[in-house]
């Protein structure tokens, strides 16, 4: 099982934000690259269970892990990836008071993390550097 430990707005696991894309791609593995949107700006990195977010400078600014596959996301003690919606919205509330709440998202800008919730169903979790959204 792979283990990502998260420093908010700082790192995933052993890889802090802004590393460049070649370093994230040597630490993760294979990948396969493509566009995430037609608006997208640059392209993303696949890496079968996360992909990686970069910026114009070929910088990781997020990384989105999908719930279900064999991960550990380790956020202040508390592996979100396991959690029930329920239980991370407590637990994002209590850190950050301004979390924001839409139809099918859940964002703390001050914990670096969001949630896409369509269906009441957690489809993906994204941690990302400061300034991101």
């Amino acid at each position: 099982m792979k283990s990502f430990t998260i420093i908010p707005l700082t790192q995933v696991g052993d890889i802090p934000f802004m590393t460049n894309r070649d370093v994230v791609r040597a630490k993760l593995g294979d990948y396969k690259e493509f566009k995430k949107t037609n608006l997208s700006k640059t392209t993303t990195d696949d890496f079968g269970f996360c992909h990686v977010f970069y910026d114009a400078l070929n910088q990781c600014e997020a990384i989105e892990f999908f719930p279900g596959l064999e991960i550990e996301l380790i956020l202040n003690g508390t592996d979100v990836a396991k959690a029930s919606l329920d239980d991370i919205h407590d637990f994002l509330a209590k850190a950050d008071n301004q979390v924001e709440k839409s139809e099918d998202m859940l964002i703390s800008t001050k914990l670096g993390i969001s949630l896409y919730v369509p269906s009441s169903v957690v489809e993906s979790i994204m941690f990302f550097c400061e300034g991101y959204y």
